[in-house]
């Protein structure tokens, strides 16, 4: 065994320090960016949200914000393609713009992937809540719920991919299947609510024409988020330079008609012209459901929202314990982190620092702000800002690489004007985080990003000085691959010259 921490294949890492490659398919691949980016909670509750804005034309906000998510899709695929790493982000920015970007991209993903699970446990706790007390004459404390949630996240993501990632496809299915049929049902059953007008700005209830309705997209991106976390399975599954893009890019675009379909079938069926009771009420589509489906309906849509919230907490833990277990490995974060379980070759040391640490927070946030609706809040925005700042530097990624490592494949639509559209997508967005200002306590969130921004640039600073070999390996691409029998891998005596230009073949950059 060997204690380098160089960039290199994977006989350069210590072996119980290595994930299993090969061990899942296309399924959990797509699974994983379709759990994350949890359809039926976005499309209750998070969609909701534009309505203030868009009134009864959602669904063309939708659309548009549909249209620049797929470009910024477009741009992770470009680079899932050719860095196929567990650290995703780390490795992308690290290896296109450089290692110290690399750094700081990890030290973003820790802050906009790890803390929001905590309130991934709260709003679990409440979603039990509502349903027992709107339907059943008991309740279940809300902390139960809690620990039950991360107990069960936990002991999947400790079983291994293969397990964890079979639990994802089978709640993402359900969940999926269950709101289908129901938008279904709701644009048939609307009748004569149905109308073309929904897709325009002439829509009743929007709020100053196509100002109302560019507004309302600053909501509607954000309901994909997730859909790049596909990419932390890259060095555990089969053929991950083809079905990483793959699955990423379809996830973006089912996700994105599943949402105009679903933001459609809810104005309609509400009707348009009652579109302002719409986006007051606390659960439109469970009163929907029980409007057409009765108690049955209702309890469907909580089943739903439930498989989506589960599916949720393991889809961002499975991607925050692979970048953390990213970070070990190379020594950019303790060594200890980087260890695998030498069974289920899980990385089991990051799954109990993220599990145990998300559900402390979700403890602290409640008790701090009054309750798990204010935790819940106040824990997802944590990550808000960081969240956008990775999908804009994967967007200025695509030219950094294609430009310098891959010139003989740059294409100017491909690779400046497609990821152009991410980054002006993500500009609305970004400036809603902060302005205008969020009440209390939603106002000290930048503040509190701004110190962990700081906190990560003291990091790094103390790593360049003393360990800068950890911030060189944040563009290490990890493959099976030997050195003395492959002649495109680097050897140890060229680990100090410049990286070589990664291809979509896998030749390994190392520095």
């Amino acid at each position: 065994m060997t204690e380098r921490l160089l960039p290199g294949t994977a006989i350069d890492i210590e072996k119980d320090m290595r994930l299993k490659s090969g061990q899942v398919g296309f399924g959990t691949v797509l699974f994983q960016s379709l759990a994350h980016i949890a359809p039926a909670l976005a499309l209750i509750f998070a969609l909701t949200v534009g309505v203030q804005y868009a009134g009864a034309a959602l669904p063309l906000s939708t659309i548009l914000g549909f249209i620049g998510i797929m470009a910024v899709a477009f741009c992770v695929g470009q680079l899932a393609r050719v860095l196929p790493a567990a650290g995703y982000y780390m490795t992308w920015t690290g290896q296109s713009i450089g290692p110290r970007y690399g750094f700081m991209s990890g030290w973003f993903v820790l802050m906009s992937e790890a803390i929001p699970m905590g309130g991934l446990y709260l709003i679990m706790g409440t979603t039990f809540g509502a349903f027992l007390g709107a339907y059943a004459s008991f309740s279940i404390n809300w902390v139960i719920i809690d620990v039950v949630l991360a107990a069960i996240v936990g002991f999947l993501l400790w079983r291994g991919i293969r397990v964890s990632g079979t639990a994802g496809v089978v709640l993402g299915s359900l969940e999926l299947s269950i709101l289908a049929v129901l938008i279904v049902w709701l644009i048939i059953k609307a009748g004569s609510n149905n109308t073309l007008t929904v897709f325009t700005p002439s829509a009743p209830g929007v709020s100053d024409g196509w100002v109302g309705v560019l507004r309302a997209v600053i909501y509607t991106v954000p309901t994909f988020a997730g859909f790049e976390t596909a990419a932390v399975l890259a060095e555990e599954s089969r053929e991950p330079r083809r079905i990483i893009p793959r699955a990423v890019v379809l996830a973006t675009f089912a996700c994105g008609v599943f949402f105009v379909a679903g933001a459609y079938a809810g104005v309609v069926a509400w009707g348009p012209a009652k579109i302002a009771s719409y986006a007051s009420s606390s659960n439109a589509w469970q009163v929907l459901a029980h409007n057409v489906w009765g108690f049955a309906g209702a309890l469907l849509v909580f089943l739903a929202l439930v498989n989506s919230i589960a599916g949720n907490s393991t889809a961002e833990a499975t991607a925050s314990t692979r970048l953390m277990y990213a970070m070990g490995r190379i020594g950019s974060l303790p060594r200890w982190l980087g260890a695998v379980h030498p069974r289920s070759k899980a990385p089991h040391h990051a799954i109990f620092v993220i599990v145990g640490g998300s559900f402390v927070i979700s403890l602290l946030t409640s008790w701090i702000f009054g309750g798990p609706e204010q935790g819940f809040a106040f824990t997802i925005s944590l990550g808000a800002i960081f969240a956008i700042l990775l999908y804009i530097s994967a967007c200025i990624s695509v030219p950094f690489l294609y430009l310098r490592q891959l010139r003989d494949e740059f294409r100017v639509l491909k690779h400046i004007v497609i990821p152009l559209i991410g980054v002006l997508v993500f500009i609305g967005p970004l400036i809603s985080t902060i302005y205008p200002v969020p009440p209390y306590p939603l106002r000290l969130i930048p503040y509190i990003d701004l110190a962990w921004l700081l906190l990560g640039l003291g990091v790094l600073a103390w790593l360049w000085r003393n360990r800068r070999e950890s911030v060189l390996a944040t563009r290490m691409i990890v493959l099976e691959s030997d050195p003395e029998t492959d002649p495109s891998l680097v050897t140890d005596e060229a680990a100090t010259s410049a990286p070589p230009a990664p291809t979509a073949e896998g030749t390994a950059a190392q520095e």
